[in-house]
């Protein structure tokens, strides 16, 4: 068998009572530096291909991961970021584009507080959002994360101009606006929100 294999294999049987308490934590470790290697990364990469070398984005607000279910994704993520609270929301066409189409989408969302930011697990009921594109083509994981910003059309006026490509944008049944913004190629195509 194959190490990809048997690591696979693994990370299917395993169980968190299989994981010792300094397994959990060097886990949130990785994950986070590799969110920070992400963030910190993003002005040596956009100097480099003659982005804006300030984005202005701020600190990160949110990070967001794709799951095909919250429910089974819950104690691994509970383990790592502690409690989540878990909410339907949907998404009307009247409020609600994707990929400049209407979109009638039922997301189940868990969100938990980690330190200065939120984690979000995002699971689609049904309907067409970004979460299943990134499963059908990485499986689950990371997906986005979110920057509060003072004026959330001119920012992503400003990024698109980057070679960002608006990809979601709405308002919520609560009245909060956002847009989801995929990032140009070189930073791999991954997701940013501002709201």
């Amino acid at each position: 068998m194959r190490l990809t294999e048997s690591l696979a294999e693994f990370a299917c049987e395993a169980s968190l009572i299989d994981l010792s308490p300094e397994a959990i934590d060097a886990t949130k470790r990785f994950t986070l530096d590799t969110l920070g290697c992400a963030v910190g990364g993003r002005r040596v990469i956009s100097s480099q291909a003659g982005l804006a070398d300030d984005l202005a984005l701020g600190p990160i607000d949110q990070v967001s991961f794709a799951v095909e279910s919250v429910d089974a994704a819950l104690p691994l993520y509970s383990a790592l970021f502690g409690e989540f609270a878990v909410r339907d929301v949907v998404f009307a066409p009247d409020r609600t584009t994707y990929r400049g189409q209407p979109a009638d989408a039922e997301l189940r969302l868990a969100v938990a507080l980690s330190g200065d930011f939120e984690i979000e697990l995002v699971e689609v009921l049904s309907g067409e959002t970004p979460a299943p594109d990134r499963i059908r083509a990485h499986g689950p994981g990371l997906h986005h994360v979110s920057f509060v910003v003072d004026d959330i059309d001119a920012k992503a006026i400003e990024l698109e101009a980057l070679g960002f490509e608006r990809i979601l944008q709405g308002t919520t049944a609560r009245g909060s606006v956002f847009v989801y913004l995929e990032c140009p190629a070189m930073l791999g195509h991954t997701v940013i929100e501002l709201i």
